[in-house]
């Protein structure tokens, strides 16, 4: 059961984060059109607007994997100790803490 669940949680981490990449990828190379204007961003045909939209890329690709990882992971490892069923409150936070370390590490 936790195999299973880690995986189907990190191929999703995974489709997210390709999600925001492709995201990316269409504002530099379709909506700033730099395919055609030689450039490395959309400043050079919008101008501040594109400064923007990039910095908001940024903090919402922050937001979703610092906050959003960070809570789901913890989320995750408490089901997961939990359907273990450990005898001692002391050893099920201890391995619900290493078990939140060990999925956000991968």
């Amino acid at each position: 059961v936790t195999v299973s669940v880690l995986i189907v949680f990190l191929s999703l981490a995974a489709l997210v984060l390709s999600l925001l990449l492709q995201l990316k990828s269409y504002l530099i190379f379709e909506w700033g059109e730099c395919l055609r204007l030689r450039c490395d961003n959309a400043g050079q045909k919008w101008g501040f607007s594109a400064v923007l939209v990039d910095i908001s890329v940024d903090i919402l690709m922050a937001l979703v994997f610092i906050v959003g990882l960070g809570e789901t992971c913890k989320a995750l490892s408490f089901q997961l100790a939990r359907i273990w069923n450990f005898e001692r409150m002391r050893r099920r936070t201890t391995v619900q803490t290493l078990l939140s370390l060990w999925v956000e590490v991968m």
